[in-house]
C-alpha cells in the first residue's frame, strides 16, 4: 500500500497489525477462530475503543483472509467470519448536520481582519457549498478542473478504482468563486492546484500529513467560530459535509 501511495490503507493496516499483536503475541492465522476474535473484541472495548475502530481493524484482517484463501495458503474452511461464525460489529453512523440557519450564523460571521479564522471559514464554507467535499478532494483540485462555472473532478477514493467512474461536477455559485479568488493560489497554471496546501513533487506521506493538519487547523478555529455563535453543535469539515 506504501508503494501505491495509499498511505491511509497503509497506516490502517499497520495499526490493526500493531493491536492484534498487542492482544496475542506472535498471533497467526491459524490462532483466529471466532473465539479469538469475540475474546478480541471484548478485549479493545474494555480498553476503550469504539466497535467503528473494532470494524475497521478486522475489515483489515478479514481483507488477509480472502487474500490468503484466494492464493491458497488457507482453505475455505478456515475463514472465521460470518453467519453462524463471527459477525464484525459496526458503529452507529450519526449524520450530523446543520440547520440552515446555524449554516447561515456561519455564512455572516465575520472574522477579525488578518486572523487565520479567514481561512477557515473560507475553506469550511467551499466544502458546504461544493456539495460537501472532503478536504482531501479540495487539496487535490487543479485549475484544470475549472470548467466555466462548473468545477469537475474524480473523487481521490475512486481515483485508483479500474471501473468506469463518472466525474463528480460542482456548480460553484459566487461565493465559491469569490472564495477561490481570495484563498486560491494567484499562478493559475493549469496542472498547479487551486488551493496552496499542497505543491508539487510531493511523497504521497507527505501529502497525507499536510491534508491531514489542514483538517485540524480548520477544525480548530470553526470550533472556535461556533463559540462566539453559541453553536452548540461540533462544526467540523466532517458536519460540512452533512
Amino acid at each position: 500500500y506504501r508503494d501505491a501511495g495509499r498511505i491511509g490503507s497503509a497506516t490502517t493496516y499497520n495499526a490493526a497489525k500493531i493491536s492484534l499483536e498487542k492482544f496475542q503475541p506472535g498471533v497467526k492465522f491459524a490462532h483466529v477462530v471466532p473465539s479469538f476474535l469475540e475474546s478480541y473484541e471484548s478485549w479493545m472495548l474494555n480498553q476503550g475503543n469504539s466497535k467503528t475502530t473494532v470494524g475497521i481493524y478486522l475489515r483489515s484482517l478479514r481483507s488477509l483472509f480472502n487474500d490468503a484463501i484466494a492464493d491458497g495458503d488457507l482453505s475455505k474452511e478456515q475463514y472465521p467470519f460470518g453467519k453462524r461464525k463471527y459477525e464484525i460489529p459496526t458503529g452507529k453512523n450519526t449524520k450530523k448536520a446543520l440547520s440552515l440557519q446555524e449554516v447561515g450564523l456561519i455564512y455572516n460571521y465575520q472574522p477579525i481582519t488578518g486572523s487565520p479564522e479567514i481561512k477557515a471559514k473560507d475553506y469550511w464554507l467551499f466544502l458546504y457549498l461544493c456539495n460537501g467535499m472532503n478536504v482531501k478532494d479540495m487539496a487535490l483540485l487543479k485549475f484544470k478542473n475549472l470548467k466555466g462555472d462548473i468545477l469537475e473532478f474524480e473523487r481521490a477514493k475512486t481515483a485508483r478504482t479500474k471501473r468506469e467512474v463518472e466525474p463528480i461536477r460542482v456548480f460553484l455559485n459566487e461565493d465559491s468563486r469569490e472564495i477561490i479568488a481570495r484563498q486560491g493560489n494567484k499562478d493559475q497554471d493549469r496542472e498547479g492546484y487551486i488551493f496552496p496546501i499542497l505543491t508539487k513533487g510531493l511523497t504521497p506521506q507527505r501529502e497525507m500529513e499536510l491534508i491531514r493538519q489542514t483538517v485540524h487547523v480548520i477544525n480548530n478555529h470553526m470550533k472556535v467560530i461556533a463559540g462566539k455563535l453559541g453553536l452548540e453543535k461540533g462544526v467540523t469539515t466532517y458536519v460540512a459535509r452533512h
